[in-house]
């Protein structure tokens, strides 16, 4: 289950219907992380069954580049849909270069709202093979997911193997494990352009100790997770 609590009037139903139906065919859960772990206590599995760790990079393709290597610019990695916040993000850009303030960011995905985008200014680029993504990804400096919902977002858990600092929302599943707000990302509260500026600007304003201790805190999260764990978990 990689779904979280988030109140919906069918999470409300399954409440009792996990109870009353579900529960008893089931010995134990496989989830991504503490926000959907919450979510299965909460339908009223025993916490001693479910099992973290669903979802995981592989580290043999992302991970650090060598320290002297210079980072610039925000990625966003992702489906061009609503659901990610794209216009928000666009909104954001467009805002900035308006007040000649440019923002060096590089969308990479498809979707059905590739083309309004484009229409706005945004370059978009088609999905990248995973080794071409890792190498983006050490060329970056931060990876910004402003999802309006999100179950995991294994794209940050990429991200932060290869030492990127995180521009997540809270509604981002990934958020229990892989991040420290204002430590190695910023935690938007919600899905919007004035918090996209937010973390944009808290990005701009770290000096060069702050983002060093950043990726290395990005780095030794994303490590609590990995395929190795996974297989140690279903055996």
């Amino acid at each position: 289950v990689d779904n979280y609590l988030r109140y919906t009037p069918k999470q409300l139903l399954g409440y009792y219907y996990y109870r009353l139906i579900l529960r008893r065919l089931y010995s134990a859960v496989w989830v991504p992380g503490i926000y959907s772990r919450r979510f299965l206590r909460y339908l009223g599995m025993i916490d001693r069954d479910i099992y973290e760790g669903l979802y995981s990079a592989d580290p043999d393709v992302f991970f650090p580049p060598d320290q002297f290597e210079v980072r610039r610019g925000v990625v966003f990695v992702g489906q061009l849909s609503k659901r990610k916040g794209v216009m928000e993000l666009a909104d954001a850009a467009n805002y900035l270069t308006n007040k000649n303030d440019s923002l060096e960011l590089r969308m990479i995905g498809h979707g059905p709202l590739a083309s309004k985008l484009i229409a706005r200014g945004m370059k978009v680029e088609a999905f990248h093979q995973a080794a071409e993504l890792g190498r983006l990804y050490r060329g970056a400096s931060a990876l910004i997911l402003p999802s309006k919902i999100d179950h995991w977002g294994v794209v940050a858990h990429e991200a932060a193997l290869c030492g990127c600092l995180l521009l997540v929302t809270r509604q981002c599943g990934c958020v229990g494990e892989l991040m420290e707000h204002q430590v190695n990302g910023y935690v938007m509260e919600r899905c919007s352009r004035d918090e996209i500026l937010s973390a944009l600007r808290w990005l701009r304003e770290l000096d060069d100790d702050a983002i060093a201790r950043g990726r290395a805190d990005s780095i030794r999260g994303a490590h609590t997770i990995s395929p190795q764990r996974w297989v140690e978990t279903l055996d």
